[in-house]
């Protein structure tokens, strides 16, 4: 039997009636999946740990994508980490630009995969959603559940495992049991490829969360026109976004929550900026 391992992370925070201030640092909020083979993840998991080992940081320190950006927000305004961080620990062992540079290793993992597709879901804050915070996790689940069923369907025995990094016990046990409603009643999808229990990792325990972090921390910095974020995903990550048959991604690959042609418009053209053209702010 075929097994496919799909790891997914998120990246921004949602907040139902969400305030000016609240949207300015949160303006998106994103989930990426990454979907493999399991006979790629020994593989993967061993080098993330030889990465790891050459840039110096244990394996016990965590490494999100948002760490990375709170750090360089430490430096540029070249303010002191004082009290306990989430990512004090992480600035013992390494500055942003060295963070940058490990953060490109691993996504260059991608092209070491046999077989690699990538799920993105994005919701625009700026645009009110009057629901709440439930309904809306469970949307983006959702949606990545679909197309990771519609992804392995071509053969009767493929079966895909998800695991997602733990947000909060309440948060969990909502997703825990949304996924299993939706894979028991189905939706327009029935779901007969994917395993009936959702998984959580953490994402310094897992080799496919640590990427999928990535993923979504340098999508989101794609959107608000971060020049590091941009050239990192649109080198490293887009070329195994999932499209359809017509090679579109947005739709397969891509897909904003709630559907919004003008957000979807906005996205594709940020996908097709030229390489080497940076955006106007880093």
């Amino acid at each position: 039997m075929p097994i496919y391992f799909a790891s997914s992370d998120e990246s921004g925070n949602f907040q139902k009636n969400a305030s000016k201030r609240f949207i300015k640092s949160n303006p998106y909020y994103s989930r990426a999946t990454v979907l493999m083979k399991a006979d790629d993840w020994k593989s993967l998991s061993q080098k993330l740990v030889l990465i790891r080992k050459n840039y110096g940081i244990p394996g016990i320190v965590e490494v999100k994508w948002s760490h990375i950006w709170s750090i360089y927000k430490h430096e540029k305004d070249e303010k002191e980490i004082i009290g306990k961080k989430p990512y004090s620990l992480l600035s013992v062992y390494a500055n942003s630009s060295k963070l940058l540079d490990f953060a490109d290793q691993v996504l260059q993992l991608l092209n070491e995969i046999t077989y690699c597709k990538v799920i993105i879901t994005v919701s625009d804050n700026k645009e009110p959603i009057d629901m709440p915070e439930a309904w809306h996790l469970e949307r983006h689940l959702q949606e990545h559940m679909q197309r990771i069923e519609m992804e392995i369907e071509d053969d009767d025995s493929n079966l895909a495992i998800i695991f997602a990094d733990p947000l909060s016990e309440k948060k969990d046990r909502w997703l825990r049991e949304a996924y299993h409603e939706m894979y028991k009643s189905g939706d327009f999808v029935k779901y007969t490829h994917i395993k009936d229990s959702l998984n959580f990792e953490y994402s310094h325990h897992s080799a496919g969360i640590q990427i999928a972090d990535f993923i979504a921390g340098s999508f989101n910095g794609l959107l608000r026109g971060f020049s590091n974020s941009s050239e990192l995903f649109l080198k490293r990550v887009k070329p195994f976004l999932r499209t359809g048959q017509n090679s579109k991604i947005m739709g397969y690959g891509i897909r904003e929550v709630p559907r919004n042609d003008k957000f979807r418009k906005s996205i594709n053209e940020k996908l097709a900026r030229p390489e080497g053209v940076e955006p106007p702010t880093s």
